[in-house]
């Protein structure tokens, strides 16, 4: 029973590992996407303006 318990934490951590890891490579894709194009890196800028509540002049 007790190795059945530690498999599943096992497999959870792992699944929450790359669920990160995915995470962290999409976000990385979606700056470059953005760094590509400089109307959307003039949208980012202004969403993370609007995020941190910073006005852009």
């Amino acid at each position: 029973m007790t190795s059945l318990v530690q498999f599943s934490v096992i497999s959870y951590q792992l699944s929450v590992f790359f669920g990160f890891q995915r995470l962290a490579f999409g976000v990385q894709l979606f700056e470059q996407m953005v760094f590509d194009d400089r109307i959307l890196l003039l949208m980012r800028s202004k969403l993370t303006a609007v995020g941190l509540k910073i006005p852009v002049t």
